[in-house]
């Protein structure tokens, strides 16, 4: 019965080549603006499968929440793929490309976007009739300070005055490396999630960043 159903709210409900199905769990996800291009060969094994891509240049936006900059709630990842597992479970990958990290702001801005993609993650899922049992986070690159506790703040910058998502975290390293990622709603509730970050590297012959992943459970 969710089969049928969710079948007919992705084809009838939802705008023209919303989501892409992969029959073999394979999704070629790009990022085509200047200076940050990027291909990644993206790898899901679940029995089912079903793409995003571009999300954020989709119209995603929830008209009934607020437009301060600051919460970052207009802003999406570059891609989100949902995978069904042999139980009937869903695990969902949020994937958000950039050529480098290396400042705080810019780590910042990743996890707005990972906390409005969980949002509009949360809102697809109840229409569809998916349960989710994982929610995983990636982000690729090709040059980032993070691990090496090196990130920088660029001069008075205003930014970081302000209350955001991401509050700078006090151990970014361990944040990025996946070990302790939280998504922040509130002083005291910080929702913990896996993060994964995944190295590209540069294509000389079409200088695009280029790199695969495959995920294995």
């Amino acid at each position: 019965m969710n089969e049928e159903y969710r079948k007919y709210i992705m084809e009838k409900f939802f705008v023209e080549d919303f989501f892409e199905e992969s029959p073999d769990g394979t999704y070629e996800l790009e990022e085509a603006d200047p200076g940050g291009e990027t291909l990644l060969h993206f790898y899901v094994p679940g029995k089912h499968s079903m793409a995003v891509r571009n999300l954020d240049k989709k119209k995603t936006d929830f008209l009934f929440f607020r437009n301060e900059k600051a919460l970052s709630l207009k802003k999406r990842t570059d891609h989100i793929v949902f995978e069904q597992k042999e139980n009937g479970s869903w695990t969902v990958h949020l994937i958000e490309m950039k050529s480098s990290v290396t400042t705080k702001e810019k780590w910042l801005e990743i996890k707005g976007k990972f906390r409005a993609s969980y949002l509009f993650v949360l809102a697809a899922s109840a229409i569809l009739h998916i349960k989710i049992e994982h929610i995983r986070m990636y982000t690729t690159y090709e040059k980032e300070t993070i691990s090496e506790g090196c990130m920088t703040c660029m001069p008075e910058n205003p930014v970081l005055k302000r209350v955001r998502t991401g509050e700078a975290p006090g151990m970014p390293a361990k944040e990025w490396n996946g070990g302790e990622f939280e998504l922040r709603f509130g002083d005291n509730c910080r929702l913990p999630f896996l993060h994964i970050p995944v190295r590209v590297c540069r294509n000389e012959e079409s200088r695009y960043l280029e790199g695969c992943y495959s995920c294995t459970s």
